[in-house]
């Protein structure tokens, strides 16, 4: 089954060849070779394999977390898209060639030809999803993911202690999920609990990732196929928990774009913000750069 973790398990994956590298305030990207059997590490059933992309194709991820006008002393501004900001990225993505896609389309090769994919993903499952990217999202027919902390669902003021920020927040609860996935939203897991996830035992990090899974599969009644490790806080030992636990992909908070060679359980996003004047601009020209439009 797995080893230790920690250095141990990233020393293994040196000598294995699987090159782990220091990156983004401290985390592992590791890049697990696809169709590689990764012996000693993971259970000798578990397999990487391709991300469901065609040669050529890039899948761009952008993250999200609120939909809303930031509050006057918020601290991390960037976590907020104001709605008509949010609206206009829909607006000016539609007009792209692009296409549009989630993790079920992606395995149900709904994808097609399109070299250019795009996937939205909103963090933490807070309630101006449903209130204000919900009916946007409808309006324009663009389907996206949602990451919910299974154990806050319905919370108000919901407010995590290892969070840089300490503005309240409200998060959606069981009707809203099943509402937003009638119209069209997938969901995935952010964990029981909003919390680092390589700073627990192995047990409890089993117990993050197999719980939250199964409590928002008993919500939809269907397979529940990623999880957004919170923070991007992730290492090898911790994405190999997590194909063990059943997810089939894993967002991390590493900047850049998807080919059919990434890692699908340690995928590359960028952060879509949008509450400054100049931020419709700086956002057309990340994804103009990381799509090559």
């Amino acid at each position: 089954m797995f080893a230790t973790g920690g250095v141990e398990s990233v020393r293994w994956l040196v000598g294995a060849g699987l090159y782990p590298r220091l990156r983004d305030r401290g985390h592992f990207e590791f890049l697990l070779q696809p169709g590689h059997n990764v012996s000693g590490f993971l259970d000798e059933s578990l397999r990487v394999s391709k991300l469901e992309l065609a040669e050529g194709q890039r899948l761009l991820i952008l993250m999200y977390h609120h939909i809303a006008v930031p509050p006057a002393k918020v601290r991390l501004r960037g976590l907020y898209t104001t709605p008509r900001q949010f609206d206009g990225h829909l607006r000016w993505l539609k007009k792209q060639p692009v296409k549009f896609t989630t993790f079920g389309q992606l395995i149900k090769g709904a994808q097609g030809s399109c070299s250019r994919l795009v996937m939205l993903t909103f963090d933490d499952g807070l309630h101006d999803n449903y209130t204000e990217a919900l009916p946007i999202l409808r309006r324009h027919d663009v389907p996206a993911v949602v990451y919910p902390v299974m154990n806050e669902l319905g919370c108000r003021g919901a407010v995590w202690p290892e969070a840089k920020d300490q503005t309240p927040a409200d998060l959606i609860n069981e009707k809203e999920i099943r509402e937003m996935r009638l119209g069209g939203i997938e969901f995935g897991s952010h964990l029981l609990e909003h919390t680092h996830l390589t700073t627990h035992s192995v047990d409890e990090q089993k117990r993050q990732l197999v719980e939250s899974k199964d409590a928002l599969q008993k919500i939809l009644e269907e397979d529940v196929l990623s999880v957004a490790y919170p923070y991007g806080d992730v290492d090898a030992a911790a994405a190999g928990r997590a194909l063990e636990a059943g997810y089939r992909f894993g967002m991390t908070t590493v900047a850049g774009t998807n080919t059919r060679d990434s890692n699908p359980m340690l995928l590359k996003r960028i952060p879509a913000k949008g509450s400054k004047i100049y931020h419709p601009l700086k956002f057309r020209r990340e994804v103009r750069r990381h799509l090559g439009l």
